[in-house]
């Protein structure tokens, strides 16, 4: 790119350019105005301020410059696009994601709800059968009680039939006892009696065989004192005998 070199008829023409940097910004916001993209997008100001530095030159041709101006709203319009589109997808983007997941919550709640329902109808199958296995042990519970009570009433008047029958037994012994100590009593008072009267007898005995012994003593001394006596004799006929013997032979 070569700077213009400006005759006579250019410049009775046409007035001399601006600077290029107010001439390409005033050109692409003028050309953009027109075009109808107000938006600015901050790569295409990034774009300008590269073509700002890139044109070093003071002054470009016209037509080099309509062609930047064209190039530069063809990219603006193309950024502008470009955003508009990633708009447009994020936006895309984020409703097909609202969507899959309101879809996927929408799928989890049914999936929730059937898993509640099959889980209620177990609980439901479960209380129904806890019940009527509760209905069936109390039922069994109630037999089991009525037939203790019927066992144990039969027992209570059994065992009161027993304690009236020992409650006669032990008034029938206590009767019997009573006759028979009764009974024992008149016999040992009987035995009492005829022990007292052998006691007497036995004493009167005693008394006979005392007597007897003492009798039977003094003839024993008097069997003794005769012995004396007879041996005191016998020697006096002896002593007679041997006298009379003694005078025979005289």
């Amino acid at each position: 790119m070569q700077p213009i070199t400006h005759t006579e008829t250019e410049s009775s023409s046409e007035a001399p350019e601006p600077p290029r940097g107010e001439t390409i910004t005033q050109s692409v916001t003028e050309t953009s105005a027109d075009a109808g993209a107000e938006t600015k997008v901050p790569d295409v100001i990034v774009e300008e301020q590269r073509l700002n530095v890139h044109h070093r030159a003071k002054y470009i041709s016209v037509n080099k410059y309509k062609e930047v101006v064209k190039k530069l709203t063809a990219l603006r319009q193309s950024h502008a696009q470009l955003y508009d589109e990633k708009q447009s997808l994020e936006q895309d983007m984020e409703e097909r994601i609202n969507e899959a997941v309101s879809s996927e919550r929408h799928r989890a709640a049914v999936r929730l709800t059937a898993a509640l329902a099959e889980r209620s109808e177990d609980y439901n199958a479960l209380v129904e059968k806890t019940q009527s296995d509760l209905r069936l042990a109390t039922r069994k519970h109630s037999e089991q009680l009525e037939r203790a009570r019927h066992e144990y009433f039969v027992q209570t008047k059994y065992q009161e039939e027993q304690i009236e029958a020992l409650k006669a037994a032990n008034a029938r012994l206590e009767r019997e006892h009573r006759e028979e100590i009764k009974h024992y009593k008149e016999e040992n008072q009987s035995l009492l009696d005829g022990l007292e009267a052998d006691t007497c007898e036995r004493e009167k005995i005693a008394r006979q065989v005392e007597g007897e012994m003492e009798r039977t003593k003094l003839c024993y001394e008097e069997k003794e004192l005769l012995k004396e006596t007879l041996f005191e004799r016998e020697a006096e006929i002896e002593n007679l005998k041997q006298q009379n013997m003694e005078l025979r032979e005289q």
